[in-house]
C-alpha cells in the first residue's frame, strides 16, 4: 500500500460493478456477508437495477457503536497468539479450531504486504470506519428487492440491533 492508496466505500462499490461488467452481468443477486455486506447495501442502495435479490449475513453497512470484538479484527497485528483469539472470537463451537487452521490463517495473514493492505483499510479510530461503511436507515429500508438477513443472535463483532 502507497500513500496514494485509499479504501473506501465507493472503491468498493465501484470495483464490485466493473467486476458485474466483466462478467457482462447486468442483474445479479448477491450475498453480502460481514464487511461484504457494506458494498452490497451501496449496490441495491445506489444502483437497485443492477440487485435481483439480496442475502445479507451478520452485515454492516448501518452505523453501530464499535463492538470490542470488532475493534480486535479490525486491529489484528500478525501473530499466532493473535489469530487463535479471533479464531476463537469468531467461532462459537470452538471445538472446530484446530491448530492447523490457525497456522494456515496465522501465515496467510504475515505475507508480505497483507498487514500494510489490511491494516490500511480501518485505521483508528475505527469507529470511523463503520461510520465509512454506513448507508442511512431511511435508504436501507427503502430497498424494494426480496432480502434474506440472517445474524447470528451473539455475534460478537457486528450487533444484531
Amino acid at each position: 500500500m502507497t500513500a496514494d492508496d485509499r479504501y473506501d466505500l465507493a472503491i468498493w462499490q465501484d470495483h464490485l460493478l466493473v467486476f458485474l461488467d466483466a462478467l457482462g452481468r447486468e442483474r445479479v443477486s448477491m450475498i453480502g456477508n460481514s464487511f461484504g455486506g457494506a458494498p452490497a447495501l451501496a449496490v441495491a442502495v445506489n444502483h437497485p437495477q443492477r440487485v435481483e435479490r439480496l442475502v445479507l449475513m451478520s452485515a454492516a453497512g448501518l452505523d453501530f457503536a464499535l463492538t470490542p470484538g470488532l475493534d480486535a479484527v479490525w486491529g489484528y497485528q500478525p501473530s499466532l497468539e493473535n489469530m487463535r483469539a479471533l479464531m476463537h472470537l469468531f467461532a462459537w463451537d470452538r471445538h472446530l479450531i484446530s491448530e492447523d487452521l490457525v497456522q494456515m490463517r496465522y501465515q496467510a495473514s504475515a505475507r508480505d504486504g497483507v498487514q500494510q493492505s489490511y491494516g490500511g483499510m480501518f485505521p483508528a479510530p475505527r469507529q470511523n470506519g463503520i461510520q465509512s461503511l454506513a448507508q442511512a436507515e431511511e435508504d436501507v429500508a427503502a430497498i424494494d428487492h426480496q432480502t434474506l438477513i440472517v445474524h447470528g443472535r451473539d455475534d460478537r463483532e457486528i450487533p444484531l440491533e
